[in-house]
C-alpha cells in the first residue's frame, strides 16, 4: 500500500468514524463527565488524555462535546451553501435589474466585518445550538453567491438548459436537473469549506464565552485552559480539544476529496488521481 493510499484510507476511516459518532452522540448523548480523578493529571493508563481542573476525564469530555460541535458545523456548512445557491439562482434568472440589485446587496454584506456583528449578537444572546446555527449561516452565505452565480451563467448557456426552458420547464426543475448536477463538484468543495469555517467560528465563539455555556463544545474546553497556561499541566487541556478539531478538519478534507472525485465521475469526467 502506498503512503498516499494509506493517508487517504486513514482520513476516510476517521471521517466515517466521525459521522458515526455524530449520529450516536445525538441519538444517545453522554452524561456530563464525573469528577472521577485527581485534577490536572497528565495522560496515563487510567486517563488516556489526562484530566482537567475538576478531575474530569478529558477523553470523555472530548467525546461528550463531539456530536454537538461536529453536527453544528455540518448543518451550518450545508445550510450556508443552500442559501447562497438560492440567492445566486434568483440573481441569475430574475430580470437583469433585479439581479444586479441582489448582487449589489450581496457585495454590501461581504464588505461588512462578519465576525464582529456575530460576536456582538452572540454576546447579547448567548445562543444555544439553534440560534448559533442561524447566526453562522447568516454571516457566511454572501461569500459564496458571486462564484455560484458565475457558474450558473455558464451552465445556462448549455443547449440542454435552453431546450428544457423552451419546453416550459419551471425554475425548480431547471435548478434541480440542469444546474445543481453540473455544479456538484464545486458545491461539494464549497460545502466542505463552509463546514470547516463554521466549526472554527463556533469553537471561537465558545472559546470567547459567547455561546451557551451549558452546551459542550471543543472551543469551551480550550477556554478552560486559559487560566492555567503558566502551568505545564495546561498542555493536556489544550491538546485534547485542539487534536479533536484538527482530526475533524482533516477528515472533512478527505471526505470532500472523495466526494469531489465521485461527482466528477458521475458527470463523466476524470480527476487527477493525486
Amino acid at each position: 500500500m502506498t503512503g498516499r493510499r494509506a493517508y487517504g484510507l486513514l482520513g476516510g476511516g476517521a471521517g466515517l468514524a466521525g459521522v458515526g459518532l455524530i449520529g450516536a452522540g445525538l441519538a444517545f448523548p453522554l452524561a456530563e463527565p464525573a469528577m472521577s480523578g485527581p485534577p490536572l493529571r497528565p495522560p496515563s493508563a487510567d486517563f488516556w488524555l489526562g484530566t482537567n481542573a475538576l478531575g474530569q476525564d478529558l477523553l470523555t469530555c472530548v467525546l461528550v462535546a463531539a456530536p454537538g460541535t461536529m453536527s453544528l458545523g455540518l448543518a451550518a456548512g450545508v445550510a450556508t451553501v443552500g442559501v447562497a445557491l438560492l440567492v445566486a439562482f434568483a440573481a441569475v434568472v430574475l430580470p437583469p435589474g433585479i439581479g444586479r440589485l441582489i448582487l449589489r446587496g450581496v457585495d454590501t454584506l461581504m464588505a461588512l466585518p462578519a465576525l464582529v456583528p456575530a460576536m456582538l449578537v452572540a454576546s447579547l444572546l448567548r445562543p444555544g445550538p439553534g440560534v448559533l446555527l442561524l447566526l453562522l449561516v447568516a454571516f457566511a452565505w454572501p461569500f459564496q453567491v458571486r462564484a455560484l452565480a458565475a457558474l450558473m451563467r455558464r451552465e445556462r448557456s448549455r443547449e440542454s438548459y435552453r431546450l428544457a426552458r423552451g419546453f416550459g420547464a419551471g425554475a425548480g426543475y431547471l435548478l434541480r436537473r440542469h444546474l445543481v448536477p453540473r455544479m456538484l463538484p464545486v458545491l461539494v468543495a464549497l460545502t466542505i469549506q463552509d463546514v470547516r469555517r463554521a466549526v472554527m467560528h463556533a469553537a471561537g465563539l465558545a472559546f470567547l464565552g459567547l455561546a451557551d455555556p451549558t452546551v459542550p463544545n471543543w472551543g469551551a474546553m480550550l477556554a478552560q485552559a486559559l487560566p492555567l497556561l503558566h502551568d505545564p499541566s495546561a498542555l493536556w487541556l489544550i491538546l485534547a480539544p485542539a487534536g479533536a478539531l484538527s482530526l475533524f478538519i482533516f477528515s472533512l478534507f478527505q471526505i470532500g476529496l472523495r466526494l469531489e472525485r465521485w461527482s466528477h465521475h458521475a458527470l463523466g469526467g476524470r480527476l487527477d488521481p493525486r
